[in-house]
Order: C-alpha cells, then structure tokens, then sequence
C-alpha cells in the first residue's frame, strides 16, 4: 500500500503538470494566439507606414483583437478577417498572406460587410486558426476552402457565368460541358437527359458517398488540398472508366487543364446558398443560338457537326444529322417533331420531360437543317453530255422514274419520259426541281451533286427525241390534198385544248383571226409550233410529222388573212420611252416585263425571236379582230390612242426585253376565281392528287416546293393537254374527257393553287402496300440493323410510334431510296446497295410499318 507521502508527491505532480498546461493553454488563447500574431504583425506594417503624427497615433492604438463579420442574411458568421486584416488595405498589395489585399480589386464590387468571406471562398468560418478555418483535413466539414481559380466555381451563386468572361477557368469549363453535350445525357435544373445522373446538386455531394477511386487517387486528392469533392469531379471527367461498373460515360480524351476546368465549372452545380438580395444576375443576357443549343443537347450522340457518334454503349451509333442522305429528305417539321417528343430509348423527348422550351426546340430544329455541306461550285462554262446524262440517270434517278424515265408499274416517282410533260418541262425546271427537290414528297434535293452531274441529267432527260420536220417539209405536205380537213381533225386533238377547236382561243391566244393570220409568216407558225414558248403553256411539239404539222399549217391557212397595212422595217426610237407607255398601258393584259396575263406573253424570248417589228407594228396599230387587243393607233377609234411614234418606241423597248430574264416559274401570272378553283379541284383534282394538292396517286401539286419550280403555263397546258402514258388525261372542253373544263374553270385551278391558301390543311401522302409481304421483307432486310418488335437493333428503331407520326410515307421512301450517306444505303433498284428493291417491295415494308405500330397521325 502505496504511502500518504507519495501520494502527496503525485497529487503535487500532476497538480503542477496541470498548472502548467494550464498556464500554456491561458498564453495560448490569449497571448499565442495565431490571429493576434499576425494583427501585431500589421499593426507594426501600419506604423513603419504612417507618414503623420495622425496617423502614427492611429496605427499604434490599432487594436488586437477578435474580429468578425456577422452576416444574417447569409446566415454565417466569417472570423476570417481576424487574420485577414490587411484585405482591404491597398497599401498592403504584394505583402505576405494573409496580411496581403484582397487580389483583383474585388472588394470594391463585393461589399464584405454583406457578403463575408466563406460565401465565395468556402472554409469554417467561425475558426480562428488556419487549419480549422481552411478545414482541409477536418473530416466532419465538407465545406473545404476554395483557392485560386477553384474560387470561380463559387462566383454562380449570385451571377450567371455569362457575364463573369474574367473568370477564365469557369468559361473554358462551361465551354467545355457546352460543346460536348453534357447535357444530353445528364440534367441539370430539370434540362437535359436521362442516361446520367442528375448534376444539379454535384458541388454538394458528401465527399464520403463521392470520392476519387484510381490508383493515382492520392496525387489528385493532393492537388486539390484534400478536397475529396474537386478530386472526385476531376476524376470524372478524366477517367471516366474509373467510375462505378454501371457508368456508360464516354471518354472524351479531355486534357490536365480541361479536366480541371470541367472540375470548376461542375462544383459550381450547387443549391442556392446567397438570398435574392445579393444576387446579381443579368435580366439581359444573350438568348442561345440553335448551334449553342445543338452543341449543349445533341453533340454528344450526334456529333459536333451533325456528324454522328459512337452511343455510350458503343454498340449503338448517334445517327449522321449531316449527311447528304438525311439532309435531303428531312423536313422543318419532321426534325421538329422528333426533337419535342422522340420515343426512343436513348434520345430524351426534349420538349416534354427533356426540359426545352417551344422557342428553344424551334431554334435547334431549324439549326439541323443548316448542317448539310455546302453545294459544289457552280461550272458556268460547262454543257451538259447526253451521254454522261443517262449513266447519271440509270444509277441515281431510275430506280423511282423507271428505267429512261419510262413507266413501269409501282414506280415511287412519275414517269419523266412522256412527251407531254418534256414540252412543258423547261430546263429551269429540271434544274430546280433536281437542285431543291420536292418537300414532303419522296423526291429528295440533289444539289450535294456536281453542277455538271446535274447539267447532264438535264441535258438527258430534255434531249430531242427526234429532229423536227423542215419547214420545207412541212409547206410540202401542206400542199398536198384534204390536208386543210385532216388539219382540222389534227388541230382539234392536238391544240384545240389550249386554242379552241376551231381555232378561236382559249387558254392560248386565238389562232383563225385574219389579222394574225396576215402576219404569222410559215416559219414564225413552224418555229412556234415546234419550239413552243419557254414559261408558258404552249409547249414545243417537235415530235410531231411533216405530215401532221403540214395538215395542221393548212389548217390555220384555212381561214382568211388579212392585208397588213403597216410599213416593214426595223423600229428606230427611244426605247426609255417606249418603256413608260408600255408600263402605262400594255402591263394591265400584258403583265409586268410582259409575262402575261389576260394577254399573251409578249416578252417571252422565244416569241420576240420569231416575229419582226412589222407583225409588233401591226398588231398593236390595229388589234387583233374578235380578241381583248384592240387597235391602239390614233384617229381609229383607238384603245390606247398612240402616234405612229410612240408606237414605234414601245416597239424598241419590247426588243430590250429580249436582254432580261424572262423568269415565270414560281410566279403568280394568271387570274381567276380562288373559291371556284377550290370547288373545282376538290371535284375533279383531289381524287388523285390528294385532298388540297398534297398528294395522292398523282403528284403533290399544291405543295410550295412543286410551285416554285413551274410555271403558271406549265400547270394549265399539263390540265389541258394531259400527260400521255399516265392516268393524267386532257380537262380542256372537245378533248372527249369525262370532266371539261373551260378557260376560266383551269384558270382559277392555277390560281387556287399558287395561293396556297389550304398548305396548312394538306395532309401526309400516304401509299399502299401489302403488310404480310412488307413483313417478311422488314424481317430479311430492315431487322438487322433497325430492330424487331421485341429486340432493338444498333441503328434507329423504326418500330417507334413517335417516330412513324414524324416520318411521312414519302420521308420512308426517299430514306430507302437514297439513303443517308452511312450505314443506310440505298436499297431501290439500281442504288448500287447491297439490297436492292423495287417501289413495290418499299411500299410493302412502309404498310407493314404503319399497320404494326399505329400511331395518332397515320
């Protein structure tokens, strides 16, 4: 048993031990303390710096003690001005940390008496040591003090990162997340994709649940100053692989420096910790651009430019949005569509649970269609080579036309080898048509084609198909017996839809008048007929006889002709002039550059090349008998009441149009009735050409993108004449159809259709087929790639019902017909893919496709 004496001993002992600590303890608190240290410190830099007796005094009197700032707003309370206290002393720039001023001059925009110090800079606030203020290796405080740029992550509590282009760390992160399409697969604020987590919230992640897990876990946490949080976001964004075994995130390969930045940017994904109050966010910022919005939601499948991209998986692939093939089919309002609500397993419906607004799908939408490559360069000097021309067409073109244009049964496209359509089909019209295609039709645009690839299509499909008879010829046969009576019968069946039956006019201008007749020459008659006029609805009709041009010339010299009693000779006057009368007068039936109206097309380059000034001269002099064109010249009981004169200047100015593009296609030229146009193509149109033109068995005729390419004559001379090899018959009164239709009745046609009043209420062409065959072609020829019913393949899946309501049946057979530029070839006949079909087998697959998966609009 221990005695009294050395317990006494021991109690002393440890009495003094205590004495002792305590002692250390009451010097460390009071008189070691680290704050004081360092305030003594400064208020000695205060004394060596006062320049007064004033001042001296001040610096001298500077008080050692604790400092804070009490923030209630924030709810903080920073004691990080205790060490701190040269941050607002200018005069203390370049000093060691941390008497040193605050870096950047941002107190003079950052009040700190409201902001404080841990609201931007994280830490304890409420230590008084650095190591517990700055908390690095304090585990129960997350919260780690931010240095450096990794301060800027901070800085989106009050401001948008928009408007801070000093922060430099935060905008290379931001650009980064941005470009790469972070968010098509996470969200952020409820924007974005559903394959990743949800990174609204990720700067706050408990550092115990997000850590870093490589082996080189300790050197990032160390570069970070220990913060689990910064470490565990460059992790991320580096080594994605390194993430849990779940995680289909894609290495994008990023840089030291731009994982850092990424790091930044996402640890600025915080909750709101800043009351409105002090927030300073800009009510003005810029609006995002469709590529901005394309680049933050898209990229990141479908590539930076459309391109398309290996899918997280990687055993998918993110479509080619910049493809020839799908940039030539696609439409403003299938994009649209498919954006807002997409029905696919990987691509969020962007417009419901995806987060975008109707102006932001809108503006991506219309981005989309901008991705297609440029079109090659124009080659003004070259002409096309028929024989170039139908390689072309045989390998890209026959497939849906037929083989030379040619009809064959269950073609997607019309035939483009009939006479009739070649008479009206100018080459502007080719062109156009090849260059732009046909909108919600299957006639996808080709201007991704070489100008000469194109100008030999052209120059194939407008070839003569034989040499027209000579005029010598001609006047022979018209010589010979009953050729006037045959010429009738002729004329009837052939021009007697535009011109009449017995020649008195209709559509075109009369042609049995004495004053024309006195002046029509038999070549001006032999040219016209033969060469037409370009833009109007007289076609050229080369391919018919001597015999039959014979006839039908003896014919129209049938009728009486007139003397002509004006002078001959070339007009000699001012042509300005002439310009001012003509726009004063000849306009109002002449039209505009004289394009037509209720009057014939008189600055048509093909007519001013056929007549001389005398038969220009005559004509407008005196009129033409039993039509609108009276006699003009004064003293004759005259319309316009010109001198001889002024006549003659009209005519100098007419000849000035033969220097100016005589343009009609896409152009309002005739006038009629709208509601009667309406009513009548309702009646006798709709059935084959869909309900308001949009399409049917026939052609899409009230379509925008058929419009611009035609003609006003175009249209009526195809409803007069008809196409021959088609179910387009004649609708012009004496041609023996079940439905006629007068000069007026096709005039207001024309003129319903380019008012395309009723565009708005046309609806999808829809085709036929045979669903138990398009199954078993789907099966043997679709399912490898774009799935089955049950199982889904690495390309689109086709078998989605909001992909089927944005798809047309046309968009289906331009996509199989021309394919995309990828994977997706061409599969019609003739394509050169590794599966060829005919339209039939393309119509099968569509009705298998519709009937299997119905959807809302089909």
């Amino acid at each position: 048993m221990m005695n009294s004496q050395r317990i006494k001993q021991l109690i002393l002992g440890a009495s003094l031990v205590a004495i002792v600590l305590m002692v250390f303890a009451a010097l460390r608190e009071n008189v070691f303390v680290e704050y004081k240290f360092h305030q003594r410190r400064y208020r000695k830099q205060l004394v060596a710096m006062a320049e007064t007796p004033e001042q001296l005094a001040k610096a001298k009197a500077y008080p050692i003690q604790m400092r804070q700032l009490v923030l209630p707003d924030l709810g903080r309370t920073d004691r990080c001005v205790s060490c701190h206290v040269g941050i607002e002393d200018p005069r203390m720039a370049g000093a060691p940390a941390p008497l040193v001023y605050h870096p950047d001059g941002l107190l003079e925009t950052h009040d700190i008496r409201q902001m404080g110090c841990t609201v931007c800079h994280d830490g304890q606030g409420l230590a008084t040591n650095r190591k517990d203020a700055h908390a690095n290796e304090v585990k129960f405080w997350e919260s780690l003090r931010l240095h450096d740029d990794l301060t800027q992550a901070n800085c989106l509590r009050c401001h948008y990162v928009e408007s801070l282009p000093e922060a430099t760390t935060l905008q290379l992160g931001r650009k980064l997340f941005a470009e790469n399409g972070c968010l098509g697969c996470h969200k952020k604020d409820r924007v974005g994709g559903f394959l990743g987590p949800d990174l609204t919230t990720i700067g706050d992640a408990s550092f115990h649940i997000k850590a870093p897990h490589g082996e080189d876990r300790q050197e990032i946490i160390g570069k970070f100053d220990h913060n689990l949080n910064m470490a565990y976001l460059f992790e991320s964004v580096k080594t994605p692989s390194l993430a849990p075994g779940d995680s289909i995130m894609p290495d994008n390969d990023f840089s030291d420096k731009e994982a850092h930045a990424l790091a930044v940017y996402l640890k600025s994904f915080q909750t709101r910790k800043v009351p409105d109050s002090l927030q300073d966010f800009d009510k003005h910022l810029p609006q995002p651009t469709g590529r901005t919005l394309f680049l933050e939601f898209c990229a990141a499948c479908h590539g930076k430019n459309g391109e398309g991209a290996p899918l997280p998986d990687h055993s998918k692939q993110g479509p080619s949005l910049a493809g020839n093939g799908f940039q030539s089919i696609a439409t403003l309002d299938f994009v649209r569509k498919i954006v807002f609500e997409s029905g696919s397993s990987l691509m969020p419906n962007w417009g419901k649970s995806g987060g975008l607004s109707p102006e932001q799908i809108e503006l991506v939408s219309r981005y989309v269609l901008t991705l297609r490559e440029p079109p090659p360069a124009p080659e003004p000097d070259y002409v096309g080579r028929v024989d170039y021309g139908k390689i072309r067409f045989e390998s890209r073109c026959a497939g849906c036309h037929g083989i030379e244009g040619n009809y064959e049964i269950d073609l997607i496209g019309p035939t483009l080898s009939s006479p009739d359509f070649l008479t009206f089909a100018s080459h502007a019209f080719l062109t156009k048509t090849i260059m732009d295609g046909r909108p919600n039709t299957a006639m996808p645009s080709w201007n991704f084609l070489r100008d000469r690839e194109i100008k030999d299509i052209v120059a194939y499909l407008a070839r003569p198909r034989s040499e027209p008879p000579s005029l010598a010829a001609v006047q022979a046969e018209a010589r010979e017996p009953n050729a006037a009576a045959q010429g009738a019968h002729l004329f009837r069946s052939r021009c007697g839809s535009c011109h009449g039956t017995g020649a008195e006019g209709g559509i075109g201008p009369s042609l049995n008048t004495s004053e024309f007749l006195g002046l029509a020459s038999d070549d001006f008659i032999h040219k016209t007929v033969t060469q037409g006029r370009r833009g109007t609805a007289m076609g050229g009709w080369s391919q018919l006889s001597a015999r039959e041009l014979g006839s039908i010339l003896a014919f129209l010299r049938s009728f009486p002709a007139a003397p002509i009693r004006s002078p001959a000779g070339q007009a000699v006057a001012s042509e300005s002039k002439g310009r001012i009368n003509f726009e004063r007068t000849c306009v109002a039936c002449h039209g505009a550059g004289g394009k037509g109206l209720i009057g014939p097309a008189i600055g048509n380059h093909d007519f001013l090349d056929a007549v001389d000034d005398q038969f220009l001269r005559e004509t407008i002099r005196y009129g033409r008998m039993g039509t609108a064109m009276r006699s003009n010249l004064e003293g004759t009981a005259s319309f316009a009441s010109f001198s001889e004169h002024e006549i003659e200047e009209i005519i100098a100015y007419m000849r000035t149009l033969r220097n100016v593009p005589f343009v009609t296609i896409g152009q309002t030229i005739m006038q009629g009735d709208i509601s009667l146009g309406r009513e009548l193509f309702a009646r006798s149109c709709a059935q084959c050409h869909g309900e308001f033109g949009g399409g049917g068995s026939g052609p899409a005729v009230g379509r925008p993108g058929f419009l611009v390419t035609v003609s006003d004559g175009f249209i009526a001379g195809t409803i007069a004449n008809g196409r021959s090899g088609t179910e387009m018959r004649s609708f012009a009164r004496g041609q023996g159809a079940l439905t006629e239709l007068s000069e007026h009745e096709i005039r207001s046609i024309v003129t319903y259709l380019r008012s395309e009043e009723d565009v708005v209420h046309q609806t999808p062409k829809l085709t036929l087929g045979t669903p138990a065959r398009g199954a078993m072609l789907y099966e043997g020829q679709c399912a490898q790639c774009h799935g089955t019913t049950t199982d889904e393949g690495f390309a689109p899946r086709l078998l989605n019902p909001k992909f089927l309501e944005a798809a047309s049946d046309s968009y289906l057979q331009a996509t199989m017909s021309l394919g995309h530029g990828t994977t997706m070839r061409s599969m019609i006949r003739g394509g050169s893919g590794v599966v060829e079909m005919s339209g039939r087998d393309i119509n099968d697959i569509i009705q298998y496709l519709r009937e299997t998966v119905p959807t809302d609009s089909f």
